[in-house]
């Protein structure tokens, strides 16, 4: 949704709604990060404790540990059925 194009493609709608809210999510912060006026920009505490990043378990990420990440269960190594046609062109 950031380019205008849901980048994922999913037949659970519990699925996509998520992804929707991430999307809204990265925009929202994104747009903060961006503020043309620096003192406006959130701190890297802030930007840690934004809704975006409620998922990620900043203290095991600290230790290295990757399984608290999204791990794509891929096909092969052209696999991209996580994204939608447009978006794998680019």
């Amino acid at each position: 949704m950031i380019s205008g194009v849901t980048p994922v493609k999913d037949d659970r709608l519990k699925n996509v709604f998520r992804l929707i809210s991430d999307e809204i999510y990265a925009k929202d912060l994104l747009n903060k990060c961006l503020d043309i006026y620096p003192d406006n920009r959130p701190s890297i505490k802030t930007i840690m404790e934004h809704k975006f990043f409620d998922d990620i378990d900043w203290d095991l990420a600290r230790k290295g540990d990757q399984n608290n990440y999204f791990h794509p269960l891929l096909d092969g190594p052209f696999d991209s059925h996580y994204f939608s046609c447009k978006c794998a062109a680019l």
